[in-house]
């Protein structure tokens, strides 16, 4: 009996990421940041893996997608790629937060890892994790306040995962001991798996309501609401 193979979905920054596998497996796995869209980039980096790999769209067992926080068109462009196969191929569906796939990535068991992703307007999107817990939940913030929170909530080293540098000199003016991650970007092998995990055990989300993250109201709802 073959295993189930899960597609994982990445669109939250500037990359486009797809992978494919299981809980205890990677078949395949792809970035690419080549400066196209992420609608032009993604659905032939899929077809791709699915190529390399020899599955079919109805033999899958389900889908991961990242829902953010992270760029609002970006985010859209994976959700309905996503969202669309599932209705085609009556497949489920698992969100999983961006900044949660970032801090697992940085795999610092007993450390706490801070995933910090650029929300733009001297903003960043921003978690904290030490293992299962969170000490931080998404939030969006100024680096002198996310400074401030993590300082509070845990003493001794630190890793940063995603953009270090956004709230490196913060960080460092709140006396706070921090190393350097080098996860840019959520990878899809994670979002596959954690996905692949949670459908495993239970029912995957409401594609219906099934929403991106995106912490903030978008600049188009800002204009409207000044409109009226």
């Amino acid at each position: 009996m073959s295993r189930p193979c899960f597609l994982g979905i990445e669109t939250s920054g500037v990359t486009t990421g797809v992978a494919l596998g299981d809980v205890d497996a990677v078949l395949f796995e792809e970035s690419l940041g080549s400066g196209a869209s992420h609608d032009e980039l993604l659905l032939p980096l899929l077809d791709k893996a699915l190529k390399a790999t020899g599955t079919r769209l109805a033999g899958l067992a389900g889908i991961g997608v990242a829902i953010g926080p992270g760029m609002f068109s970006a985010l859209r462009v994976g959700l309905s790629v996503a969202k669309g196969l599932a209705v085609a191929h009556d497949l489920p569906v698992k969100g999983v937060n961006a900044l949660w796939a970032l801090a697992e990535a940085a795999g610092s068991p007993g450390r706490p890892v801070l995933a910090v992703v650029d929300a733009r307007k001297s903003q960043v999107y921003a978690a904290m994790y030490l293992d299962a817990e969170q000490l931080i939940e998404p939030a969006v913030l100024t680096p002198p306040e996310l400074a401030e929170l993590a300082r509070q909530r845990v003493t001794g080293r630190l890793a940063v995962a995603g953009n270090a540098a956004l709230c490196a000199n913060a960080l460092r003016q709140a006396g706070i001991d921090f190393i350097a991650a080098g996860i840019a970007a959520p990878p899809p092998r994670v979002i596959v798996q954690a996905a692949a995990r949670a459908l495993v055990n239970g029912p995957g989300d409401d594609i219906e309501t099934l929403e991106p993250l995106y912490l903030r109201r978008t600049d188009a709802e800002l204009n409207r609401e000044r409109r009226t």
